[in-house]
């Protein structure tokens, strides 16, 4: 009994204490929660050809064909199989920044859920009506809703020239009222699969859907009337990696160029004028095809005193061996193929024209044609002696003209340059066998330029040049005369 007490006293002694000692300290602060900034994955943009570009902002190529005015967002599970959240259009949310020559997004997750991994899939210029719980099967049997029916531009979207993203209005500059559609995948390096760790950048490169031919005419004299072309595919699927097949595909009616060629021989008529932009067409398979399936490019056109000339330059390359153009080429998304127009043409029935084609990714570069300041053509019936046009550039033209005397030789100038009142007075360092040279203005910014050869008696092939220049430009335009022994 007694040892029992001597525990109460114990205890209650040990209460009295605890409670002095809690009375003696001052009482703390509710401890305040801190709340921090979301993170978020931040996604880089990056337009077709590597460097970053300001989006609907005037680029390096060609504005509209850079310009994004829907940008959905798709996100799928880890391995990459279901669409997990509800597809959105984010071009116009907060989060779509503009800095410098990037376009910014950040994507903000439930932090609370760590640990996760998604992949992410983005479309722009175009919704292809997908849907959360819709699977990657679902995506890669999705097929362009625009359909090739008539004309090049049938396979573009309608654009929206004022936009507002991230509090900024921003107008796009010569702006040609369509958008082309763009797909891509995020990536962290090599790999889809992007970690929701926070804070973390990767890359969008985002690539077009559809193809571009350009022509580029460098025979003197050679007008193009008209552009057709045949064969195109119809459709494309979505997604680049996709092995859906599409059947009864290819389009036998004539497609009608996107650059309309101008009345007033200024805009792709003219000789020696790159014609940019002179179709925009779906990818699709020509190896193994049948001959007459191949995609081609037909060209009506004026040369000398033919008219309505045609010729078709089939999406063929040659074959090493022959040097034959009988290597058929398969058309491939944000691709630029250039049809180059040779500089040569012999005038007799059933005549071709030497031409290739070039395929290299669109990309920023420039790929059109220098167009000189003077244009120079034959006027054909005008000389005793042929005079034949083998070589022509921005700068200069190489003409042959036999090696006997010819009676009078007579060239056509054009220059389109603006400010152009007259051409200065011809000149030349061969003035012992070239003589005779005069120059007549005509109409239209057009002149005459004549002169004579001498017999060539000299045994050996001689070379003499002769110059022309515009009073609105300092550039020289070079005639080099060769002629034969």
């Amino acid at each position: 009994m007694k040892v029992r007490n001597i525990l109460m006293m114990a205890a209650a002694l040990s209460l009295a204490l605890g409670l002095f000692s809690c009375k003696g300290e001052p009482k703390k602060k509710p401890t305040e929660k801190v709340v921090e900034e979301q993170e978020g994955i931040t996604f880089q943009f990056t337009m077709p050809g590597g460097d970053p570009h300001l989006v609907d902002v005037r680029a390096l190529h060609d504005n509209p064909e850079w310009a994004i005015d829907q940008l959905w967002m798709y996100v799928f599970d880890e391995n990459g199989e279901t669409i997990v959240d509800e597809p959105k259009n984010i071009r116009n949310d907060q989060e779509f920044k503009f800095t410098g020559t990037v376009a910014r997004y950040t994507y903000k997750e439930d932090w609370d859920k760590t640990n996760k991994q998604r992949q992410f899939f983005f479309v722009a210029n175009m919704n292809i009506g997908l849907h959360r719980g819709d699977t990657k099967a679902t995506l890669m049997e999705k097929v362009h809703e625009k359909e090739m029916t008539a004309s090049s531009s049938d396979i573009l979207y309608a654009s929206d020239p004022t936009l507002s993203a991230g509090g900024q209005t921003i107008n796009v500059e010569n702006d040609n009222g369509k958008r082309i559609p763009m797909t891509a995948y995020a990536t962290q390096g090599t790999s889809r699969v992007i970690a929701i760790t926070g804070n973390a950048t990767v890359e969008v490169n985002l690539k077009r859907t559809v193809a571009r031919i350009d022509i580029v005419n460098r025979i003197p004299g050679f007008v193009i009337n008209k552009l057709e072309l045949f064969n195109a595919f119809k459709k494309a699927n979505v997604a680049e990696e996709s092995t859906h097949e599409l059947t009864d595909n290819r389009l036998t009616t004539a497609v009608t160029p996107f650059t309309a060629l101008s009345e007033d021989n200024k805009v792709g008529k003219r000789e020696g004028t790159a014609i940019k932009k002179a179709f925009y067409l779906y990818e699709g398979k020509n190896v193994g095809a049948n001959d007459d399936q191949i995609t081609y490019v037909k060209i009506t056109a004026d040369y000398g005193g033919y008219r309505n000339r045609v010729f078709i330059i089939p999406f063929k390359a040659k074959e090493p061996s022959t040097g034959l153009f009988s290597v058929p080429k398969d058309v491939k998304r944000n691709f630029l193929y250039t049809i180059s127009l040779g500089t040569k043409i012999d005038q007799v029935v059933g005549a071709k024209v030497e031409f290739t084609i070039t395929e290299e990714p669109w990309n920023a570069d420039d790929f059109e044609e220098v167009v000189g300041p003077i244009t120079v053509t034959k006027v054909h019936d005008s000389y005793s002696y042929s005079a034949d046009i083998t070589e022509y550039s921005s700068t200069g033209l190489t003409l042959n003209v036999g090696s006997k005397k010819g009676r009078q030789f007579t060239f056509k100038l054009k220059t389109d340059l603006t400010g152009h009142t007259a051409y200065e007075t011809p000149t030349t360092d061969a003035r012992r066998w070239i003589w005779d040279l005069t120059l007549t203005p005509n109409a239209n910014n057009e002149a005459e330029l004549k002169f004579r050869v001498g017999e060539n008696e000299t045994g050996k092939e001689r070379v003499g040049h002769i110059t022309l220049k515009s009073n609105a430009c300092d550039e020289v335009f070079t005639i080099t005369v060769k002629q034969q022994k």
